[in-house]
């Protein structure tokens, strides 16, 4: 479990988000902008992720990493999937009574959780190597 609270974590992640974005190569922005298909040396794998990342939006499929990293790829079965939603649902009960407004909507957890479970079901090293050619994490990295 992390030291950080859910509020610093997402802050954290929209702050990365934001600099990946700005610091972006242009071809590579382009590339997103455009929502253009892989380019054809791209392996099978490859393409499929970029399918995902246009389905669910780039922003999404960064947290969809974040989340799959962080939970572990084993964990993604229908039954957990079902009870993480369940959670959700429980916890945005649970702030609306309390008047909570919580930066990430109940709608975009939703999504995130399955963006990451269609993301478990790619081998791990074509998710990685994606992420190295086509998603600027920007700071996320130290760069040495």
């Amino acid at each position: 479990m992390s030291t950080m609270s859910d509020l610093d974590l997402v802050i954290k992640e929209l702050y990365t988000a934001a600099k990946s974005t700005i610091g972006a190569a242009d071809g590579l922005k382009e590339f997103y902008m455009k929502g253009d298909e892989p380019p054809q040396e791209l392996s099978m794998e490859t393409a499929k992720l970029k399918e995902i990342e246009n389905r669910y939006g780039s922003f999404t499929f960064r947290f969809g990493i974040t989340h799959l990293i962080d939970t572990g790829k084993k964990h993604y079965t229908e039954a957990n999937i079902d009870e993480w939603i369940k959670e959700i649902d429980e916890q945005g009960k649970k702030d609306k009574e309390n008047g909570v407004h919580r930066l990430m909507t109940a709608d975009f957890e939703y999504e995130a959780v399955r963006c990451a479970a269609e993301l478990s079901k790619l081998e791990i090293w074509d998710t990685l190597r994606y992420i190295t050619r086509f998603v600027d994490v920007g700071l996320a990295i130290a760069k040495e």
